[in-house]
């Protein structure tokens, strides 16, 4: 379950957008290798991420409150209480003591995919972020406030650059965690419609809680 809630606090930077929303990213760390897709519609999220023991699906009812993962080898789906999670990273960062988060601009730019990028700098709790954002991505400013959105819902204690108003899209971000470098590129972000049927459960899962102390009772 740590894994899942490491998944959880690195990939949960996307938000509800007016429109569907559809985005890719690269993840290139000592765990996720690979593409990750996010899929959002209205309050629902959904994230397939690769990991060492195969796909993971997770699926976030912001309006109910919670986080399923879909452990498809064994037909399970363990479901997660968002506040309850977000409540225990709350009293974590109370005890190490809040602290202003201030991005600031190096001056550095270079290209990113096809997007002309600006560097910015991010420390928090004595860990740096580079972030390279992208002023004209197509629709940037309702993405990336959108991204902030949904961020905030559901993420457990991770900081989203998107959420600090920055001037564009986070399109590249790098950031040397306990665990090891993690680097992340958006690869597309667009609004285009997502079947509901993509937030449901599959027919013949059993859902089953999680153990206290990971968002169960």
């Amino acid at each position: 379950m740590k894994f899942t809630l490491w998944l959880a606090a690195f990939c949960v930077t996307f938000s509800i957008a007016h429109a569907d929303l559809v985005v890719e990213q690269k993840m290139e760390s000592p765990v996720i290798n690979g593409v990750v897709k996010i899929k959002v519609k209205a309050n629902l999220a959904r994230v397939e991420a690769p990991t060492p023991v195969g796909n993971t699906v997770s699926i976030f009812d912001l309006e109910k409150g919670k986080m399923t993962i879909l452990m498809e080898a064994q037909n399970v789906a363990m479901e997660m209480d968002l506040g309850a999670m977000k409540a225990q990273a709350a009293a974590l960062q109370k005890d190490a003591g809040a602290e202003a988060l201030k991005p600031t601009a190096t001056g550095n730019k270079k290209k990113v995919g096809e997007w002309d990028a600006e560097e910015y700098t991010l420390t928090t709790q004595g860990v740096t972020m580079h972030l390279w954002i992208a002023p004209n991505f197509p629709n940037g400013k309702v993405i990336a406030q959108e991204m902030g959105k949904l961020s905030q819902g559901m993420s457990v204690g991770t900081p989203d650059p998107n959420a600090l108003g920055l001037p564009g899209v986070v399109v590249l971000s790098e950031v040397d965690t306990p665990i090891g470098k993690v680097t992340t590129t958006l690869q597309s972000a667009k609004q285009t419609p997502v079947d509901a049927k993509e937030f449901v459960v599959p027919e013949g899962y059993k859902v089953v809680q999680p153990p206290a102390g990971l968002g169960g009772k």
